[in-house]
C-alpha cells in the first residue's frame, strides 16, 4: 500500500488495545503477533491486551511476540466468584428439533428474553420461521450478517431498547432472538436463556456472556446442543467443536465458575498445542520475512495489499428490491448508498454469478427486512 510508512510513523511510540484476542484463527493470529512483534521491538510501541477466554496457549505466543515480559492484570477470586451468572445444560437434540423448539418457545411463554445462536445464515433463518410458526408471535427477532447495513443498524437499535443490559427484570415482555454469531461482539444485550448451536469454547463464553450480563440475582440457563450440524464444518473446525462439546458435558447441569471456564479454555489446545505452536511460529515468521521486512519505506507492493484482501473473502451486493434507491442514493447521496449493501463470501458471489443471479453489484434474489438476504444455495458463513 502506497504510504504505509506513514500509518507505521504515526505508530512509533503508541500505545495499543487489543479487544478479544483469540486463538482459534492462526492465520490471522499470526498477522496480528508479527505486527505486534515488529511494532514492539522495532518502533517502541506497547500493548493491552484482554479476552475473556485468553488460554496458556496464548499467553505463550504472546511471550514470545515481545521483548519483555508483560504484566499480567487478573480479576480477585472474590470479584470472580461474583461473575458467576450460569448453570449449564447440554442439550441432546439439534436446535431445529421439535423438542429443543418446543423448549425455546415454552421458554418464551414464560416470559423470558430467549437467545437463539445458529451456526450460519441458513440454519438461522430456518430456526426463525420455525420458531415464528410456534409461537405466533412478533416478538421473534432475526439477526444475522446478509441484512443491508441500514436494516441491521436499526435492529440492533430496536434490541438495545427491548433486551438492553439494565433493562431486564421480571415485568420485561418475552422477546426470542435468533442470531448467527455476529451477536457475540458489540451488542451490549441481557437474555435470561441461551439455545445455542455447539463451536468452539471461545465462541461458546462469548455467546454466555449475553445472558445474565447484568447479573440480575439468580443463574440463568444456557443451553448447548451436543449435535455437530453438518454444515458447521463451513465455519469451524469440526475437532474444535467436538472437543468443546466433550470438555462441557461433565459440567452438565451445574453453575458455570470463572475457573471452570479457564479450564475449559486451556484443555481446548491441551492435544493440539506443540503442533499449533509451530504451525503459528512458522506463519509469523513468513509474515514478518514476505511482508514486514519486504515492505520498506517509499516502496509500494500491490501484490500484499491483494494478498491481504484475500484473507478476507469478502465483497458485497445489492439485493434487487433495492436497486432503484441504490442508484438514486448514489447519485443524491452517496454516502448511505453503502448501507443498502449486503456482505456475501467472494465464493458465493461466483456462485451467483454462474447462476446468472448477479448484475454488477445487483443480486437477483429475494430479501425481507425480516429474513434478509435468501442466497437459495448452501450456506458458508455467519
Amino acid at each position: 500500500m502506497r504510504g504505509h510508512e506513514t500509518v507505521l510513523t504515526d505508530a512509533m511510540g503508541g500505545l495499543f488495545v487489543l479487544d478479544e484476542l483469540h486463538a482459534y484463527d492462526i492465520s490471522r493470529l499470526a498477522l496480528i503477533l508479527a505486527a505486534v512483534k515488529h511494532l514492539s521491538r522495532d518502533l517502541g510501541a506497547r500493548f493491552l491486551t484482554m479476552s475473556a477466554t485468553f488460554p496458556k496457549i496464548l499467553k505463550t505466543a504472546w511471550l514470545e511476540a515481545l521483548e519483555t515480559a508483560p504484566v499480567e492484570i487478573r480479576a480477585a477470586d472474590a470479584t470472580l466468584k461474583q461473575f458467576t451468572r450460569h448453570t449449564l445444560h447440554i442439550l441432546e437434540a439439534d436446535l431445529l428439533s421439535e423438542a429443543a423448539l418446543d423448549q425455546v418457545v415454552n421458554c418464551y411463554r414464560q416470559g423470558e428474553a430467549v437467545l437463539v445462536v445458529a451456526t450460519t445464515v441458513d440454519r438461522a433463518q430456518k430456526l426463525f420461521h420455525a420458531i415464528k410458526a410456534r409461537s405466533g408471535s412478533e416478538a421473534v427477532w432475526l439477526l444475522h450478517s446478509r441484512f443491508t447495513l441500514e436494516d441491521r443498524a436499526k435492529k440492533e437499535q430496536l434490541l438495545s431498547a427491548r433486551v438492553g443490559t439494565g433493562l431486564r427484570w421480571k415485568d420485561s415482555p418475552g422477546t426470542i432472538l435468533v442470531a448467527t454469531q455476529v451477536v457475540e461482539v458489540s451488542l451490549d444485550v441481557d437474555f435470561d436463556v441461551l439455545f445455542t448451536d455447539p463451536a468452539p469454547v471461545e465462541a461458546l463464553i462469548q455467546r454466555f456472556g449475553r445472558v445474565n450480563r447484568g447479573r440480575r440475582g439468580s443463574l440463568c440457563d444456557v443451553y448447548v446442543s451436543g449435535v455437530l450440524p453438518a454444515e458447521a464444518d463451513w465455519i469451524y473446525s469440526r475437532e474444535q467443536v467436538q472437543r468443546a462439546v466433550t470438555l462441557l458435558r461433565p459440567s452438565h447441569a451445574q453453575a458455570i465458575e470463572e475457573e471452570t471456564v479457564q479450564s475449559w479454555v486451556d484443555a481446548a489446545y491441551e492435544p493440539v498445542a506443540t503442533q499449533w505452536l509451530a504451525t503459528l511460529n512458522h506463519e509469523v515468521e513468513n509474515i514478518l520475512e514476505g511482508v514486514i521486512r519486504t515492505n520498506r519505506p517509499l516502496s509500494s507492493h500491490p501484490e500484499l495489499e491483494h494478498a491481504f484482501e484475500q484473507l478476507f473473502d469478502g465483497c458485497e451486493v445489492v439485493p434487487e428490491a433495492f436497486e432503484q434507491e441504490y442508484r438514486r442514493r448514489l447519485s443524491d447521496e452517496p454516502l448511505s448508498a453503502a448501507l443498502l449493501r449486503v456482505p456475501i463470501s467472494e465464493g458465493q458471489r461466483q456462485r451467483l454469478r454462474r447462476a446468472g443471479l448477479i448484475d454488477g453489484e445487483i443480486a437477483r434474489l429475494q430479501y425481507s427486512q425480516t429474513a434478509g438476504l435468501n442466497l437459495n444455495f448452501r450456506d458458508d458463513n455467519a
